[in-house]
């Protein structure tokens, strides 16, 4: 065999290769991402309870595409873990703050456009760090739950795979949703501060009871609860495997050189 038909089979076997091994669901500090910049976690912040009710924080798309990779950071109150049983996204679009339409004098999100919930299976997670970390329940507002010094270790969450996933566009900005659900209720997961803020504050749907529609949440914005300072929560959104995909048309145009006799 000619030597640029061994070294042409050898890069075919490479692609293949890769294309069989499944991507990686992990995600660190310096990999991609599809947002302004990734809001990593604050380990020595507060963690913010996401069983009681959804917490939402905005970003701004970086370039267009299907939101089907999402990793974000939590801990357990009291370093008290249960299983997850369910983790709930949603995706609204953005109420800015100087709209003429705005209620709140802040931004917050505006239309629902996608959620789906996610099962065991559907993500990963893994021990992240460790620090000096508060619990923060603010529901209700008038009766909040602020523990410093709550908990040490903290956890991220990957999910990689998102099935049929909102396709966001470049430029515009967007609302993330989670709700978590547990199978000890006297357990409590929380999602985690960051100090990468961005844009306006986080918000947390507070349902209100005896509403006239309990389905419209009460935005409200998100504020340390000793300090006063804005919080945000740590998340990022990462492109999909592009590269396998190109490793494929890559080997797709050696494959048909070979068959024309190149």
């Amino acid at each position: 065999m000619p030597a640029k038909h061994v070294g042409l089979g050898l890069v075919l076997c490479a692609a293949v290769f890769v294309l069989s091994t499944p991507a990686v669901a992990d995600w660190n500090p310096g990999d991609g991402h599809k947002m302004h910049y990734p809001q990593l976690p604050n380990p020595n912040g507060w963690d913010v309870n996401l069983v009681r009710d959804m917490m939402f924080d905005d970003w701004q798309c970086s370039g267009t595409g299907p939101v089907s990779d999402v990793h974000f950071w939590v801990s357990w109150q009291n370093d008290l873990p249960s299983d997850i049983i369910w983790i709930d996204f949603d995706i609204w679009t953005d109420m800015p703050e100087g709209d003429p339409g705005n209620v709140l004098g802040y931004s917050y999100p505006n239309h629902e456009v996608w959620s789906t919930r996610l099962l065991p299976g559907d993500w990963t997670m893994r021990h992240a760090g460790s620090g000096d970390q508060g619990w923060f329940d603010p529901q209700p507002p008038d009766d909040q739950i602020v523990i410093q010094h709550d908990h040490s270790e903290f956890y991220q969450i990957n999910v990689d795979n998102i099935q049929n996933p909102w396709v966001q566009q470049a430029g515009e900005i967007y609302w993330l949703g989670i709700h978590i659900g547990v199978s000890d209720i006297n357990t409590q997961i929380g999602w985690k501060t960051t100090l990468d803020n961005w844009n306006d504050d986080a918000v947390y749907w507070w349902t209100i009871m005896n509403q006239p529609n309990p389905d419209d949440p009460d935005w409200r914005e998100m504020i340390d609860p000793i300090t006063g300072e804005s919080l945000d929560m740590a998340f990022v959104i990462t492109p999909e495997p592009g590269t396998l995909a190109l490793l494929g048309l890559g080997a797709a145009a050696l494959f048909r050189r070979r068959r024309n006799g190149s």
